[in-house]
Parts: C-alpha cells; sequence; structure tokens
C-alpha cells in the first residue's frame, strides 16, 4: 500500500533536522513537521536591535576532525564559519581563573598553577576519565543502536574483553574516582558536571561525566554568526535535496496500526501516512501525548515516572558595550559567585560573550551577551504572579552582573529574558525543560532511553534519547536513526 512519505520527522529541533537532513539527502521522501515558527528547537536564534543571540547553547562539541557535526556536513557537502575556543572558556571561582585547553599539556599546568597544593585530586583519576571516554567514543562508532542488536549478552560475547570497563562504570558515578577534599576544588569540580549533567559528583554518572570532562582536548568551538549558521545549513540540505518542511504545525498524535507506526494526525485533523517515523518531541511528549497509554508498554511508562526532575534555565540576552568588558573575561565563563552554596538559581552563571569580531552578531564595539543560571522547573507558576517573578529575576540578575562588569546599567543597550516558561511556549517542552535527563547512572549510557524504540516503524532523536544532552550528542541521534533507516530500507 502507497504511502505518503517514507519518512516523517516530529520536530526541527538539532535531532530531527539531522535526521532529515541526511535521508533527504540518501534520496528518501522527507517531510518535515514542526509545530514553531522556525527550525532549531532550542537552538534557535533570534535577532533585536542589531544583535544576534543564541537562544541556547552557545558552546559546544562535535566539529572536531571525524566529530558528528564534521561528518553530518561534510555528507551534506555544507559548509559553516567556525572557530575552535582554546584557553577562551573556563572557570572563575574566588580570584581564580581555569582556562580550558586542547592541549593536555597546558591544561594540566593550569590545574597546577590554580592549585598548587592539591592538584592532584583532580589530576590523579584524569587518565581513567580518558579511557572510558575513548572507549564510549569508540563504541558509539561501532555500536550506536542500544540496546543493541542481538541484546547485550550478544554485544558482550563479541566484545567481552574491551567492553567490560563499560559495564563495569555503568553503575558508577564521578564520585567513585574524585576523591576532593579540597572545598574550592570540589565546588569547581561540582559546577562544571552540574551545568553539564544536572548532577555533581556524588551524582554524576561516571561515563557522562568522562565525556564531560574530557571533552576540550577534543575541542570545543562556536560559530560565526552563531548556530543558527548550522540549523540554516541543515534546513537548506533538507529543501535542496526534495524534502519539505512545513512550519507551525503540530502533530495531534502518532497513529499505530497492529502495534506498527503508520502515520501521524495533526491537530486539525489531516491524516499524513510514512513507513517510518522519527519524534523529536522528548520522550515525554512522544510516549505520554502523542501516543496513547495503552499504546506505550508498562515498563516505559513506568520508566517515564521514575526519571529525577531536570532543571531549567533562566537566561538574559544582553546588547551590551565593549567598554563594560572586565580583563578578566573570556568570551565562555562559568563564574562562581559563591563558595558554598548550590550551584542554581544565581549563585553559578555561565556568561557568554559574542567573539569581538563577529559583526553578525553585534555591532562594531558591542557584544551580544547571553547570561544562564540553573532554577527550579517548579518554582515558574503560570499565573498571575508570572510576570513579577520575571521581573524580580531580571533584577536580581542585573545585581550580580553589576558587580562582573564594568559600570553595567549605564553601557546596557539592549535586555530581553528567557524564563521556563518562555521555553514551554517555543518547543512545547514539558515544564521548559530544555537539559534532557539528568545524568545519573539509572538513566544514563546503557540505561538510557534507545533511538529504536519497540513500536514497529517509530525512532525518536534529541537529548532525552542516548547519547543525552547537547547539540552534537542531538545531533549524534540524528546520525544513528538516519543510518539506521537507510540500513533498513536500501
Amino acid at each position: 500500500m502507497a504511502r505518503d512519505f517514507d519518512v516523517i520527522v516530529i520536530g526541527a529541533g538539532i535531532g530531527g533536522l539531522s535526521a532529515s537532513a541526511l535521508l533527504a539527502r540518501r534520496g528518501f521522501k522527507v517531510l518535515l513537521l514542526e509545530q514553531g515558527a522556525k527550525a532549531g528547537g532550542c537552538c534557535q536564534s533570534f535577532q533585536r536591535n542589531g544583535y544576534l543571540f543564541d537562544v541556547g547553547s552557545t558552546l559546544f562539541a562535535g566539529l572536531e576532525e571525524e566529530g558528528v557535526l564534521q561528518r553530518i556536513l561534510k555528507e551534506l557537502k555544507a559548509r559553516i564559519v567556525y572557530q575552535q575556543v582554546d584557553g577562551n572558556f573556563g572557570i572563575l571561582i574566588g580570584d581564580k581563573k581555569i582556562r580550558f585547553f586542547s592541549q593536555r599539556a597546558r591544561f594540566f599546568e593550569e590545574i597546577r598553577r590554580s592549585f598548587p597544593k592539591d592538584y592532584r585530586e583532580i589530576l590523579e583519576p584524569y587518565p581513567k576519565f580518558e579511557e572510558l571516554a575513548d572507549l564510549v567514543w569508540d563504541i558509539l562508532k561501532k555500536e550506536p543502536i542500544f540496546p543493541p542488536h542481538g541484546g547485550y549478552r550478544s554485544l558482550i560475547t563479541r566484545h567481552f574483553k574491551k567492553l567490560q570497563p563499560l559495564f563495569i562504570s555503568q553503575n558508577l558515578v564521578a564520585g567513585n574516582l574524585l576523591k576532593i577534599k579540597n572545598p574550592e576544588i570540589k565546588r569547581l569540580v561540582d559546577g562544571y558536571l552540574f551545568f553539564n549533567t544536572q548532577r555533581e559528583t556524588s551524582q554524576s554518572a561516571l561515563l557522562n561525566a568522562s565525556l564531560v570532562l574530557t571533552q576540550h582536548f577534543k575541542g570545543l568551538f562556536s560559530l560565526r554568526g552563531g548556530l543558527q549558521t548550522f540549523v540554516l545549513a541543515l534546513v537548506e540540505a533538507i529543501k535542496s535535496n526534495g524534502g519539505k518542511i512545513s512550519y507551525q504545525t503540530r502533530v495531534d498524535k502518532i497513529l499505530l496500526k497492529k502495534g506498527e507506526a503508520f502515520g501521524v494526525r495533526l491537530a486539525n485533523g489531516e491524516v499524513i501516512s510514512s513507513w517510518s517515523i522519527i519524534s523529536d518531541a522528548t520522550i515525554w511528549n512522544t510516549f505520554e501525548k502523542l501516543l496513547d497509554e495503552e499504546e506505550v508498554n508498562k515498563r516505559i511508562r513506568k520508566k517515564l515516572r521514575q526519571i529525577p526532575q531536570p532543571w531549567g534555565v533562566f537566561c538574559l540576552y544582553l546588547g551590551l558595550s565593549e567598554k563594560a568588558i572586565p580583563p578578566k573575561l573570556m568570551d565562555f565563563n562559568q563564574i562562581h559567585l559563591s563558595k558554598n552554596s548550590s550551584h542554581w538559581e544565581g549563585n553559578t552563571l555561565f556568561i557568554s560573550l559574542s567573539p569581538l569580531d563577529d559583526f553578525t552578531r553585534a555591532p562594531q564595539g558591542k557584544r551580544a551577551v547571553t547570561v544562564t543560571q540553573l532554577t527550579f522547573l517548579d518554582s515558574w507558576a503560570r499565573d498571575s504572579t508570572y510576570h513579577q517573578m520575571k521581573e524580580d529575576y531580571i533584577k536580581r540578575t542585573i545585581r550580580l552582573l553589576e558587580g562582573i562588569f564594568f559600570d553595567f546599567k549605564r553601557n546596557i543597550d539592549f535586555l530581553d529574558a528567557a524564563t521556563p516558561c518562555t521555553f514551554e511556549n517555543h518547543t512545547l517542552r514539558p515544564k521548559g525543560a530544555i537539559w534532557g535527563i539528568p545524568q545519573v547512572p539509572q538513566f544514563s549510557g546503557l540505561r538510557g532511553f534507545p533511538i529504536k524504540t519497540e513500536i514497529k516503524n517509530l525512532l525518536m532523536v534529541g537529548d532525552s534519547v542516548f547519547v543525552g544532552k547537547g547539540v552534537a550528542t542531538s545531533a549524534l541521534s540524528g546520525y544513528y536513526a538516519a543510518n539506521l533507516l537507510t540500513d533498513y530500507f536500501i
């Protein structure tokens, strides 16, 4: 029986865009459905008063040699302008400035210089972190689909000796390797892991922590013109290869017949059929809204209820004069404003500055600045108190920034803010959670939600499935989904 499309993709986030672009390039008839007015999901950009802001991520991986973004761009024959952020990203804590370098020797020397007495607390476990990270990346190249074909027993039988450390480490946290006594070092490492895995050393899954703590050796990158340049490259690849994108089109249901996905029903009642469906709508929206309860395995429903509460973010977007930028700031900074308290609600900030010479982002002599802090999702009531709460957060954040920038208020050219409610409105993510699942052992790595679901012809991509949070990992899920369908149909 004929179908309207080979593949329907729900959601134009990085995962959905990557899968759509690759499949269209490979000759599939692709329809990408996006409920919003533009593509990108949490990686959209917006322009105001001559400034261009990335809504979410400003610093990411994947553009190193053989990195997933490079592989995708190469296959699509697309080009973007990027630069490696080497020594221009770091952590400010107390009077210390710890810069991150791709060269191991320079990074290790930075740690020794900053903590001359206790540097071993960080550096001694690093060989093990690197060993685990290399193992994970090697597996991702060869065994991308988890659970693997043939089950874990088949995987263990074929690669037992090599994979033994992986299975042992699956149950461990970063704190099993990091035995930190120095309170300043502990706050530094806890804060870095918390912003990347949503958990501190004592709870952050060891495998994910290993990837986070060693990624700068492979490279961290920013894009000239912002992340939208990658989004636009994917959109252009979809269109130029015959794919179709329909914006402001909300999917109401994924349709099943005898347990197999065969199409979608839109909010307007229209039914569109396809041989396969890829959902980039998060595991929560996919399993709890787009599918009926009886269509989802009880085990999956139970697992969804057990996921720890993700964190939200409050972002301040600023157009700022270069005169306000103190010399201590790099283009990308994690700043600890307190030595002993939590990493959320203003105690730790991530501040990104557009490069001084990127005039696509800000006028000459100006900077586009994004200030991010973690916030409790449940704190943001969707009621009459919302606007006052948002205004209070803006005022509090400005007070914090007055202690960082020179003559801050006088040098503000533009200001806007985004709350979890903002992200929920624009992306439909439950409560505005834009960072995927907290990376604890029970819900990460081999125990994460697989790209290939138990429902035939239904795949999932994005930051809530294997491998997890981030631009590169979301793109990786789209890459794997495209490969799965290519292997199956061609």
